[in-house]
């Protein structure tokens, strides 16, 4: 799996399944991210506050989970997987205003954001909104970094 265990609700039950699932000698590899839209820096006028309030919303609303990434190895162990194989590779790395193929996939992800915020219901989407712009701004400054990794985990099933 690529980028899904970060939106399950029962991440060790959909690892217990794909174990079930894949034959003896078989092999399981998830892929997901760690920071995912989290790590960034300067954080300036309460940023990293009103970020952290809208991922909280996620986590409640829609089960996301931007830390994934770094308990994949322990979910993998927990649910008997031996020989475990762990890289960690670099996802997000912008420094600085991005290029225009990155800005606009950034806005196309503010755009799906902005649309599961409605779902959420209008209180929600109306205490966010102004943060969404916000968020792309900040992309575009010159002094910023934003960044985030990769887990990639696999184990063979015994």
């Amino acid at each position: 799996t690529r980028f899904l265990f970060e939106y399950l609700q029962e991440p060790l039950r959909a690892l217990e399944e794909l174990k079930r699932i894949v034959k003896p000698g078989g092999k399981v590899v998830v892929a997901d991210l760690d920071g995912n839209c989290v790590f960034h820096y300067p954080f300036e006028n309460g940023f990293m506050m009103r970020l952290e309030r809208l991922i909280s919303i996620l986590k409640d609303k829609a089960g996301f989970d931007p830390h994934v990434g770094g308990k994949l190895h322990n979910y993998f162990y927990e649910v008997g997987f031996k020989e475990i194989k762990v890289d960690i590779l670099p996802y997000h790395c912008i420094c600085g205003a991005p290029d225009k193929k990155t800005f606009l996939l950034w806005q196309e992800k503010i755009r799906i954001l902005k649309i599961n915020f409605e779902n959420f219901g209008k209180a929600q989407y109306e205490e966010n909104k102004h943060f969404f712009d916000e968020f792309l701004e900040f992309l575009k400054r010159p002094d910023t970094t934003t960044y985030s990794v990769i887990f990639i985990v696999q184990a063979l099933k015994s």
